[in-house]
């Protein structure tokens, strides 16, 4: 299996798990909850740096440029994103219902402590609520989830190119006596 693949599966699967230790326990709709769900990016920065790695060591003889090495990163991501939008939309949809009405909430609440009169607050609701279908959270959280993945991948593979410094090694030297063309 590619380590792109491995890696972006992990790192999909272990989401979910966290999500749904945070669901059952109750913390689903707190700060503490959503302060867990930043593991998730400790997540998917660990697994591109070793998805990277193994293609690097395993695939490539040591050696990888930074397009190698953000393209393994970003396949991490998009299947993590992927795999992540699936369950979000069963996660809103049918685990948890509730979360939706939740978010809206906690947006309303935002909108008051921000100085917003109830007036504005009225206007503005009909809008959120069109972005907080199951469909538009799951589309806004595989399009969050590349945004981020991509500027990870850029970094990682900043750090993690490592260039043949013979990129002529695998080839054989011409011999004394041939003729070239």
């Amino acid at each position: 299996m590619k380590p792109s693949v491995k890696y972006g599966l992990i790192t999909a699967v272990t989401g979910i798990v966290i999500s749904m230790i945070i669901f059952l326990i109750g913390l689903d709709k707190s700060q503490t909850g959503e302060n867990l769900g930043y593991i998730n990016i400790v997540i998917l920065i660990a697994a591109m740096v070793m998805a990277v790695k193994e293609r690097r060591e395993n695939e490539l003889g040591g050696f990888i440029e930074f397009g190698q090495a953000f393209s393994t990163g970003m396949m991490v991501v998009l299947i993590a994103s992927a795999i992540t939008a699936v369950y979000t939309f069963l996660y809103i949809s049918v685990i948890n219902p509730g979360f939706r009405d939740y978010v809206l909430q906690k947006q309303i609440t935002k909108m008051e402590t921000s100085g917003q009169s109830q007036e504005q607050i009225d206007m503005a609701l009909p809008y959120v609520e069109k972005f907080m279908t199951p469909v538009m959270m799951t589309l806004f959280t595989f399009l969050g989830g590349l945004v981020v993945g991509v500027i990870i991948a850029l970094i990682i593979a900043a750090i993690m190119k490592k260039s043949n410094p013979n990129p002529f090694s695998n080839t054989e030297p011409a011999s004394a006596g041939s003729v070239t063309s």
